[in-house]
C-alpha cells in the first residue's frame, strides 16, 4: 500500500514540472510578443506622422501652384490665377474668342446676334449663287434656291462655336489654353446645307408632265364598209383600212351575211418617260457636293404598252341587235333611200363612255338640198305629209330598242318622245319620233366602256337592221324590250265640215279618225339560258285618239269636184 502510493506521488510530480516548465516557456513568448508589438505601434506612429506632413506640404503646393480669381466686371466676368503652375488672366464677356471661324467669317469679339448675322450674310450669297439647269430633250429648268428648300444649321454651329473656349464649366486654366490654342491655330467651323428632297421631286415632276408621253395600249376603231347601204359594189372600194400591219381587223356582218362594217384592233404606241426618281438623286446629289451651277441633262427612258392587239381581239362583242320592218315597193322608194341614207351615217357610230349622242346631231338637218327625199311624215299631229327625210323614224325607232336592250347598266336615255300615234314597225310603246327642228333621240352611255353602234338597210327585203357591239355582262345575261296595250281609247264622232265651193253629194275625209292606246313599256332580262330573271317596268305612253274629219260639198251640183290637193 505504502509502496503504490509513492509511485502515484511520482508521476504527479513528474507532471507538473513539466507543466511548470511549459508555463515558463509561454511566459517567454508572451514578453517577447508583447515588445515585438510596442516596437511595431511605434513605427506606425511615425509613419503617420511623416505622412500628414507630406500631405499638408502636398496640398500646400498645389493651393500655391492651382488658384483661381472671378471678378466681377461690367459686361463679364474676369477670371485669373494659376493653373498647374503657369499663371493665367481672361476676360468672358459674352462675346465669341479670338481665332473661332463660322464658314471664314472671323466671329472673334461679336455678340451672338453680331455673328449670325454675319453668318446668314454668308449664306444668302451661297443661295445666290445657287444656278442649276436641268435639261430634258426641248424643255430646261433652272432651279434657284428657293427650289431646294433649303435648312441650314445656322444655331447649332453658331452654338457650338460659343463654347469654344468655354469648354469646362469650372476649369478656367483649361478654357485659357484653349482659348491660346485658337488665337494660334484657328478653327473654322462649316455649315452644313440640306435640300428638300420632296421639293425637288415636285420641281422634276413638273418637268415630267411636261415632257411624258404615257405608252398608249392597244385601242378599237371602226369603219363602215363602204357599200354597206348602197344598191351596188364598186370593185375594190370595200376592203378594209389597215394603216399598220400589226393591227387586227374583224367584220360585222349583218344577218343577211352582208359585211356592213370592220373592228380594228390596233397596236399602241411605246411611250416616253422621265426617269423621275434617278433625276431627283442626281440634282441632290450635285446639290451635297455643291456644285449649284451644274448642268444636268436626263434623258426619256422608252416603255411599251401591256397589251397587244391580240390580247384586246373579241373583248367586244355584239351586246344586243334589233330589226324593224318597212314597205320597200315603187310607192315608198322615197322612203326607203332616206332610212337607208340615216342607216348608212350612224353605221360605225361610237359612243364612249359618259358621252351623250343626239339623233339629229349626228345624222344632220335633213333637207332636200342635203340630198334627203321628200316622203311622209306625220304633221301636226293630224295626218301625213310629205317632206325631206320623211320615214327615218324607222331608223330611230329601231335604234332607240336596241339602245335600250343595251341594259340600265349601259345606255341612259336622255330625251325620247313618242309619235302622235303608234307606229306599225315597232311594239306599241316603243317608237322614237325624230323631226330636224323638233323632238329628238338622245342616249348617253354610262359604263365605262365604249359602244359601238352598226346600221343597216335592206331595201330590198325592207329590213332595218341595228347591232350594238360592247362588252358584254359578265354573268353572261341580255336585255330585250317588251310593251304591252292596257287601254284603248275610242275617238269622237267625225266632224262635218260644210264646204260651198264643192258640189252637193261630193265628200272626202280630210282627217283620218285614229284610235288611241295607253301603253305600258318594260324592260326584260334574261340569264345566259333565256331564262327570265325580272321584267322591269320602265314607263307608260299615252297615244290619244283623232277624230276624224269629213269635208262634205253643199255647193250646186255643177260646180267642179275638188283636184286631189285640194
Amino acid at each position: 500500500m505504502v509502496q503504490h502510493i509513492s509511485e502515484y506521488d511520482r508521476i504527479m510530480d513528474a507532471r507538473k514540472k513539466r507543466e511548470d516548465e511549459r508555463r515558463e516557456k509561454m511566459n517567454k513568448v508572451f514578453l517577447i510578443g508583447g515588445a515585438a508589438v510596442g516596437v511595431l505601434l511605434v513605427a506606425l506612429f511615425i509613419i503617420n506622422l511623416l505622412i500628414k506632413n507630406d500631405h499638408k506640404k502636398a496640398v500646400s503646393d498645389y493651393h500655391e501652384n492651382n488658384w483661381v480669381n472671378v471678378e466681377e466686371i461690367p459686361g463679364g466676368k474676369r477670371y485669373s490665377g494659376v493653373d498647374k503652375g503657369e499663371n493665367f488672366s481672361y476676360v468672358d464677356d459674352g462675346h465669341y474668342f479670338e481665332g473661332v471661324r463660322v464658314e471664314g467669317v472671323d466671329l472673334g469679339g461679336m455678340t451672338y446676334d453680331e455673328a449670325r448675322s454675319a453668318v446668314i450674310g454668308v449664306i444668302e450669297e451661297k443661295f445666290n449663287d445657287i444656278n442649276m439647269v436641268v435639261t430634258v430633250m426641248d424643255a430646261s429648268l433652272a432651279l434657284s434656291a428657293n427650289d431646294f428648300n433649303i435648312s441650314v444649321n445656322v444655331g447649332e454651329v453658331l452654338d457650338e462655336a460659343y463654347r469654344m473656349g468655354r469648354e469646362s464649366v469650372n476649369d478656367f486654366g483649361a478654357n485659357y489654353r484653349r482659348q491660346q490654342e485658337l488665337k494660334a491655330s484657328p478653327v473654322d467651323l462649316s455649315l452644313e446645307y440640306q435640300c428638300d428632297r420632296e421639293r425637288v421631286a415636285e420641281r422634276v415632276a413638273s418637268i415630267a408632265e411636261f415632257v411624258n408621253t404615257e405608252p398608249v395600249e392597244p385601242y378599237i376603231t371602226v369603219s363602215q364598209r363602204p357599200s354597206a347601204n348602197t344598191d351596188t359594189v364598186e370593185s375594190g372600194d370595200d376592203s378594209p383600212v389597215i394603216k399598220d400591219t400589226d393591227t387586227l381587223v374583224e367584220t360585222v356582218y349583218a344577218d343577211t351575211g352582208k359585211a356592213i362594217a370592220y373592228i380594228y384592233y390596233n397596236p399602241g404606241k411605246n411611250g416616253f418617260v422621265l426617269n423621275q426618281e434617278d433625276l431627283v438623286d442626281r440634282i441632290v446629289s450635285a446639290f451635297e457636293s455643291d456644285s449649284h451651277d451644274a448642268v444636268i441633262s436626263a434623258g426619256l427612258e422608252e416603255t411599251a404598252p401591256t397589251k397587244t392587239p391580240s390580247d384586246i381581239k373579241g373583248s367586244i362583242v355584239q351586246i344586243t341587235s334589233y330589226t324593224s320592218e318597212f314597205d320597200h315597193d315603187d310607192k315608198h322608194m322615197n322612203r326607203c333611200r332616206n332610212i337607208q341614207k340615216a342607216a348608212g351615217i350612224l353605221n360605225g357610230c361610237e359612243v364612249k363612255p359618259g358621252k351623250e349622242i343626239s339623233f339629229n346631231k349626228y345624222v344632220g338637218p335633213r333637207t332636200e338640198a342635203g340630198g334627203w327625199l321628200r316622203a311622209a311624215g306625220i304633221v301636226g299631229g293630224r295626218d301625213y305629209e310629205d317632206s325631206p327625210g320623211g320615214g327615218i323614224c324607222q331608223v330611230s325607232g329601231t335604234l332607240y330598242n336596241a339602245l335600250l336592250q343595251c341594259g340600265p347598266n349601259k345606255i341612259k336615255i336622255t330625251q325620247r318622245q313618242h309619235h302622235s300615234w303608234p307606229s306599225s314597225y315597232v311594239p306599241i310603246g316603243l317608237d322614237a319620233t325624230v323631226d330636224t327642228n323638233g323632238p329628238d333621240l338622245k342616249w348617253r352611255n354610262i359604263s365605262e366602256d365604249s359602244l359601238f353602234i352598226f346600221t343597216y338597210a335592206d331595201v330590198k327585203k325592207g329590213k332595218m337592221y341595228v347591232y350594238i357591239y360592247g362588252v358584254p355582262e359578265a354573268d353572261g345575261s341580255y336585255y330585250e324590250t317588251y310593251a304591252e296595250v292596257v287601254d284603248e281609247i275610242e275617238p269622237e264622232e267625225a266632224k262635218i265640215i260644210k264646204q260651198p265651193l264643192w258640189p252637193t253629194g261630193y265628200e272626202k275625209v280630210t282627217i283620218t279618225e285614229r284610235i288611241g292606246y295607253t301603253a305600258k313599256a318594260y324592260l326584260r332580262h334574261y340569264d345566259k339560258n333565256g331564262e327570265l330573271i325580272e321584267q322591269v317596268y320602265r314607263y307608260t305612253d299615252t297615244y290619244f285618239p283623232v277624230q276624224g274629219e269629213i269635208t262634205v260639198g253643199t255647193g250646186p251640183s255643177y260646180l267642179p269636184k275638188p283636184s286631189k290637193n285640194n
